[in-house]
């Protein structure tokens, strides 16, 4: 009990201090010198950059170590451990270096006047930044767990077309080099499908591929991916087809087109999932 209040009094202590921080970079805006001749939409990119990276650096890397051997130590923890994070800093310091002008980052370290920040966007840069392909969140690497219902017709626009209804439980294994930034993820997993008043039970397996990233600068919001699935039951019959879906942080939603052995000849599947472990 004593750890939940510890920690909810931490979150709490995080954001009014997240808040406080906001307000006087705000307040300063207007009176600081070295952003008086920057527009507008100069202003608002830095803005953008400074929401995006200053709270990462004071909640997850406060204080800066002295030297590089400790910083690379903190920063390969922040990796290991909450990789999102770790990408989302590393992509906006890059954009934060390679977007704005001189004249923008002086604004930009004026206005934030923090050491620890200054410290960690000129050393991450150094040692990470310069890259040449932005790092992704998406499909992160190891074994996850997905929960899915769908809700269909099978032969559609036909005389015989039927109601459709899956429920789809399947063990997922994500390849990546990298904690996340994979590109395969193979599933396989038992389902059920409910037409004709009848329940019947079987093994599903599919594939997924990343194709692009969906971003809002300065963050990442999910990503397309395309399917491959099929699926057989004990007596044989085969339904197999590709699908395309949208994946963001936990929830999902896809649309598939299936061919069907049997006498039905195809079906199509539109439904939403939700992820566990990663």
């Amino acid at each position: 009990m004593n750890n939940i209040f510890y920690m909810a009094l931490f979150n709490l202590f995080k954001i009014k201090y997240s808040v406080f921080f906001m307000l006087f970079i705000v307040s300063n805006w207007a009176n600081a010198q070295d952003c008086q001749n920057l527009t507008p939409q100069q202003l608002n990119q830095i803005q953008n950059y400074a929401e995006a990276i200053v709270p990462i650096v004071l909640f997850k890397l406060h204080p800066a170590p002295n030297n590089d051997t400790e910083r690379q130590e903190k920063l390969d923890s922040l990796k290991t451990y909450d990789y999102p994070a770790y990408v989302e800093l590393i992509n906006n310091i890059q954009g934060f270096i390679a977007n704005t002008s001189q004249e923008q980052q002086v604004c930009f370290y004026k206005i934030a006047d923090n050491t620890t920040v200054n410290a960690w966007i000129s050393y991450i840069y150094r040692k990470d930044a310069p890259t040449n392909e932005s790092l992704s969140p998406e499909f992160q690497k190891g074994i996850g767990i997905l929960a899915e219902i769908n809700q269909g017709v099978i032969d559609p626009f036909r005389s015989t077309e039927q109601y459709l209804l899956t429920v789809k439980g399947l063990l997922a294994y994500t390849f990546a080099k990298e904690q996340a930034g994979g590109r395969i993820r193979m599933m396989l997993g038992p389902s059920l499908y409910y037409s004709k008043q009848e329940v019947d039970v079987y093994l599903t397996s599919r594939m997924e591929v990343r194709i692009y990233d969906l971003k809002a600068e300065p963050v990442s919001l999910g990503t397309f991916k395309f399917l491959l699935e099929g699926s057989t039951d004990l007596d044989g019959l085969w339904i197999a087809g590709p699908g395309v879906g949208l994946e963001f942080p936990q929830f999902g939603v896809k649309l598939l087109h299936q061919w069907r052995t049997g006498t039905a000849i195809n079906q199509l599947e539109l439904g939403i999932s939700y992820r566990f472990l990663n």
